[in-house]
């Protein structure tokens, strides 16, 4: 109650510096609804855990005398 009480305060007060109200509203239901979806799938990865996987992604490591900068890049895993 303590949170949503300091989030309905913070929306209240965002209405008196030209914000509408359902922006308020609407931006208040998009926070909940993203908490709500992350928890239920930490609770799924929690019942099996090696399912989903998110891995870095190295390239090959650059020729010395190149300039050739390496990045890092993300990949998503799924195990059927």
């Amino acid at each position: 109650a303590p949170v949503y009480s300091l989030v309905a305060l913070e929306g209240v007060t965002r209405m008196k510096n030209q914000q509408w109200f359902s922006d308020v509203v609407a931006g208040g239901m998009l926070g909940w609804g993203m908490a709500e979806l992350l928890l239920y799938l930490h609770k799924k990865h929690a019942q099996e855990p090696d399912r989903w996987r998110i891995i870095s992604v190295a390239p090959p490591a650059p020729v010395a005398g190149t300039g050739a900068v390496a990045s890092l890049g993300v990949g998503l895993e799924y195990s059927w």
